[in-house]
């Protein structure tokens, strides 16, 4: 099984690698799009700013090859800026065109909240049995560093933090729902 870390010039790429190995898990960071394509699994990482991420993304033609992927069913894990991407649009400094992988949007908190929001959020598993999720058997809260949050249009969430402001956001997703979406966007133009 080759797990594959999308390199596009942005994101923690050695942290995520690092914690695939911590685990006992073989992930190769690559940019290479033929390893990409053969990948079991892909990771779509990313740090900073949505729109930055999107057009490293775009850059390399990665963007066409992720949604590909997803049309074919392989499994893609995005963390952070990576989760973020793979909503329809990102409202961080504009409104820019995400991957459309998942329907929703990506916003910017409220006004009146203190950001970027640094603390510890309480973790609500709406679907403990989920594959990706049944192993944990302890997961009360979690750090995070945000100033956005994603709003799904369809209530399929497997981990909804709550942050010190109340306000819940989506953490986790589960794309498996959105399929038929998914194959209707990897027909069309990026």
């Amino acid at each position: 099984m080759t797990i594959a870390i999308i390199d596009y010039g942005i994101g923690n790429l050695r942290s995520v690698e690092k914690a695939f190995t911590t685990q006992g898990i073989d992930a190769v960071v690559t940019d290479d799009p033929q390893i990409l394509n053969r990948a079991d699994k892909l990771v779509l990482p990313g740090v900073g700013a949505f729109a930055a991420c999107m057009n490293g993304l775009r850059r390399h033609g990665f963007d066409q090859l992720v949604i590909e992927a997803a049309a074919a069913g392989t499994p893609i894990l995005g963390l952070c800026v990576g989760l973020q991407m793979m909503f329809e649009e990102g409202h961080e400094f504009g409104v820019h065109r995400g991957l459309g992988l998942m329907p929703g949007r990506v916003i910017r908190f409220p006004e009146g909240l203190h950001v970027p929001h640094i603390g510890w959020n309480q973790v609500h598993l709406r679907r403990p049995d989920h594959p990706v999720l049944s192993h944990l058997t302890t997961l009360s809260s979690t750090l995070s560093t945000r100033t956005t949050s994603n709003q799904p249009t369809r209530p399929a969430s497997l981990v909804k933090p709550s942050m010190a402001s109340g306000t819940p956001r989506s953490a986790a997703r589960d794309r498996s729902s959105e399929s038929s979406s998914i194959r209707r966007r990897a027909r069309q133009p990026a």
